[in-house]
């Protein structure tokens, strides 16, 4: 995972049929639009990838849905 080019850590945990994803913005973002890009690959070997353009804002913490 990706922010603004930016490796983020991320912890991805099952939920449902697919995974919350979860980690930490990088410092200094508030106030400006990122790029939040994550590619990923299954056990099966099926490679996949995507990504969402985000306004950050202030706050503590948010959540959204895909």
């Amino acid at each position: 995972v990706t922010v603004k080019k930016i490796p983020v850590t991320v912890e991805a945990e099952t939920q449902g049929r697919g995974l919350m994803v979860t980690g930490q913005l990088p410092e200094g973002l508030v106030g400006s639009y990122a790029r939040i890009a994550i590619t990923a690959k299954s056990k099966s070997g099926c490679k996949g990838q995507g990504g969402w353009l985000v306004k950050i804002t202030g706050g503590d913490e948010s959540t959204t849905a895909p």
